[in-house]
């Protein structure tokens, strides 16, 4: 005996060769997508009371390490699926950060992406943080949203609705800077006396870099585009004063490159600046009972003083403002210096 009837899932109409009274799908492909979405939809109504609540902190640490590292994404999952999926992932080869952000949400699941192989990060295991619930993704989206700079067009997609913008603040670059920057303490010629210190953020979005050089007040933004449109742009934060205040306040908020930044802070705190690039290590057999008798004895000015021993002008008056602070004599004013040159032609 055989019937013809409707399939519950695609609509199409087949032939009931069984003897059931009820046959619901025309197939097994249809029965099984047909209970996946029933799983799906168990699930969204498990969830739609659940609430994500984070303080500004952590969701502007969470939204610059999501600019920085993570995925946006939207579409159908299955084919012939009347509604679209929405998900968010981050990578990085750092679980602690991922565990953090984990812990924060209370959702989402973290997974080994690679293993243990060469790729991009070296050889590195990669991780990834995926939350799939598309409700569950729409209610983080509502509140990270108006802090995303590089993906809020895709947010604002997801939602379907535009975002007001709200102002950018330091957990959030420091979590840009956690994904996008980087540390390097480098000798210079391979001479310890020059050791050199740097600190850079990598984007190919360039207004986020002058959104963050904004909120800083210094550092310098190198690179430009190309025929194609594409760039890669730096904020590079060069002087060691800007360096010591960028790490003091990002300090607080950041997680994965907080161990480098402790060793930046350390590495500009016990840097003897009379050792530097300049040719202060020249000074090192000079006595501060000479440079005494030089300057505050026979007024000699620092530029002539810094020529007559091979440094540079910068090298020796750090020295000075060191004896000067030792000694408690204060500095010369200006007017009152005289060059070797003069001294040596009054002898």
């Amino acid at each position: 005996m055989s019937r013809i009837s409707t399939c519950e899932f695609c609509g199409k109409l087949y032939e009931v060769r069984s003897h059931r009274a009820v046959a619901h799908f025309c197939s097994p492909r249809c029965q099984g997508r047909a209970w996946s979405i029933r799983k799906h939809q168990l699930t969204v109504d498990k969830y739609k009371a659940t609430h994500i609540t984070l303080d500004d902190a952590k969701l502007a640490y969470l939204t610059g390490f999501l600019d920085a590292e993570g995925t946006i994404w939207r579409g159908y999952v299955h084919e012939g699926d009347a509604r679209r999926a929405i998900r968010i992932s981050i990578v990085n080869t750092n679980r602690a950060v991922l565990e953090a952000i984990q812990s924060w949400v209370r959702f989402g699941a973290i997974y080994e992406r690679h293993g243990e192989q060469e790729n991009h990060f070296g050889m590195k295991t990669i991780f990834e943080w995926h939350m799939y619930i598309s409700e569950l993704v729409v209610k983080l989206l509502e509140q990270v949203g108006p802090f995303l700079r590089i993906k809020r067009e895709k947010a604002e997609e997801c939602l379907e609705h535009p975002v007001t913008s709200r102002p950018l603040t330091f957990p959030y670059v420091a979590g840009f800077f956690d994904g996008e920057g980087s540390i390097s303490i480098l000798d210079k010629q391979k001479q310890k006396k020059n050791r050199i210190c740097s600190a850079v953020m990598t984007s190919n979005y360039k207004p986020v870099l002058d959104e963050i050089q904004a909120l800083l007040g210094y550092g310098q933004i190198y690179g430009r585009e190309n025929r194609s449109g594409t760039a890669g742009w730096q904020l590079k934060v060069q002087a060691h004063g800007d360096q010591l205040r960028f790490a003091e306040a990002i300090l607080p908020f950041s997680i994965v490159k907080r161990e480098r930044l402790l060793e930046m802070v350390q590495f500009i705190k016990g840097k003897d600046w009379d050792m530097d690039k300049w040719g202060g290590h020249k000074l090192a057999g000079v006595t501060d009972d000479e440079l005494q008798q030089l300057y505050w004895g026979q007024k000699v000015s620092v530029r002539p003083l810094a020529a007559k021993y091979g440094a540079k002008y910068n090298s020796m008056y750090q020295r000075l403002k060191k004896i000067s602070a030792k000694t408690g004599v204060s500095m010369r004013p200006l007017g009152t210096n005289q060059t070797l040159t003069k001294l040596e032609t009054r002898r």
